[in-house]
């Protein structure tokens, strides 16, 4: 199937993923995708005198829906296609939904950090002539530091570590500064060159109880519904 129209499109991404039992008619055999595993029609993998050790069926490819594999979800749907520039947010709505967790412009609230550090490549289908670029069509104005707002491939930038944040953030909301995460305390390694790493405590200033009002703001920005603040 990976290598159907349809596999290709980022509306069908939902479909897949959301969907608890898919059966797929081909052209020349069909193919059942559930929660569990992948089957086949028309496979020797089907025979049971021809079982292998591990089974006789492929483990599931789909992305689970959690927070913890969001980046794989977000890959999975920008490496497709989009006829629509306007349809980036509506064509993952459904899986936004489905995981457990506020989301500011497609960054989940609960790991906020994590996914302002995201990259963007180009996709399989395109990997010569696609140009990586800010969306300039759809109409939303998409803020620049979310991944919705960009063409390509999304994925986790190399060196990040999964962390909740590291920063405290503000979204200004309802005429007001409504906070979205803090800090998540933890020790940091000294040294990346695999070894044994010495850590030492990050410290926040205040214990990274400092609240954040509109008397923090500069004089000369406007808060705006698509602002984040440090």
């Amino acid at each position: 199937m990976s290598g159907t129209k349809w596999a290709s499109r980022a509306w069908t991404s939902q479909e897949l993923n959301l969907s608890p039992r898919s059966l797929v008619f081909l052209d020349n055999h069909f193919e059942w995708y559930c929660n569990c595993a992948e089957w086949f029609e028309e496979h020797d993998f089907e025979h049971p005198d021809l079982l292998f050790s591990w089974g006789y069926h492929m483990d599931n490819s789909k992305s689970t829906l959690d927070i913890h594999n969001y980046y794989n979800l977000i890959g999975e749907y920008t490496g497709r296609e989009l006829t629509f520039e306007s349809d980036i947010i509506d064509a993952f709505a459904g899986i936004t939904a489905a995981i457990p967790d506020e989301f500011f412009w497609g960054v989940p609230y609960s790991r906020f950090g994590e996914y302002l550090a995201w990259t963007v490549d180009r996709p399989p289908w395109d990997f010569k002539n696609f140009e990586i670029d800010q969306r300039q069509n759809c109409c939303l104005q998409i803020p620049n530091w979310s991944w919705f707002g960009w063409k390509g491939v999304i994925s986790r930038a190399n060196d990040m570590k999964p962390t909740k944040s590291l920063l405290a953030v503000y979204r200004w909301q309802e005429g007001h500064l409504q906070q979205i995460c803090t800090p998540e305390i933890l020790t940091l390694p000294r040294s990346g060159n695999g070894e044994d790493e010495a850590h030492y405590p990050t410290v926040w200033h205040d214990d990274a109880e400092w609240t954040v009002s509109l008397d923090d703001v500069p004089a000369d920005v406007v808060p705006n519904e698509n602002q984040i603040i440090f």
